[in-house]
């Protein structure tokens, strides 16, 4: 008889999970309406940049995938945009994410738009030399394509060498190797630069528009 046919029942064991990988989420409609803004606003202005800005290719995938050049939100004049008054609003809750876990300030590094049209997608990328990225989601119809937070290359090999996981762990946060999150309107999702995370192809009519971001350190 092996010990596993003995009958012996298991031990009650306690299990931690060490090292988890933050994401910090918050929705700001609230906080457009109190400087007078909506996000039908904020996607106008994107589209209206969108026509004097040809746009660059880096992970966005597809001939509907439009990203812009990075919008230099310390020159004088464009702090007429709207984009501007959104960025404030946001600079304040990366920098209280910030502050609750470390000591001094971090700086906005970058920011620039992404409009996925019908099958346009991001490919798998993290963003070096930042400490926070983020992204502001503006316009998000259904079937628009999720934000998917991978682990990183290293980690998914090491996992999968310890076997296959049962059915009912495959979706687990601990073992998964992605995660798919589903945003809406006014989301604000904040995350480790250093996370691997892609977006997956938009499959509806309509554009999904959003503002990307990182956050630095002033030393970087």
């Amino acid at each position: 008889m092996t010990w596993l046919d003995s009958g012996m029942t298991a031990k009650q064991y306690q299990t931690n999970l060490f090292f988890p990988t933050p994401l910090w989420r918050v929705n700001i409609k609230e906080e457009l309406s109190q400087k007078n803004l909506t996000v039908e606003d904020l996607v106008e202005e994107c589209f209206q940049i969108e026509q004097i800005d040809k746009g660059r290719k880096v992970s966005n995938l597809g001939e509907n995938a439009y990203q812009s050049n990075d919008l230099n939100f310390y020159d004088e004049k464009n702090k007429e945009l709207k984009l501007y008054n959104l960025m404030e609003i946001v600079e304040s809750f990366v920098q209280s994410i910030y502050k609750s876990i470390w000591v001094g300030n971090i700086v906005l590094g970058n920011a620039w738009i992404n409009i996925n049209r019908k099958d346009a997608l991001n490919t798998v990328h993290n963003h070096a030399n930042s400490v926070l990225s983020g992204c502001i989601y503006l316009k998000t119809p259904e079937n628009c394509g999720c934000l998917t937070l991978e682990k990183n290359f290293n980690e998914k090999f090491i996992f999968q060498s310890y076997g296959r996981l049962k059915e009912e762990q495959q979706s687990s946060l601990m073992f998964s190797e992605a995660v798919d999150l589903t945003v809406q309107e006014g989301d604000v999702l904040v995350f480790p630069a250093h996370v691997l995370h892609n977006v997956q192809p938009n499959k509806s009519e309509e554009e999904r528009i959003s503002i990307s971001f990182n956050y630095g350190n002033l030393y970087i």
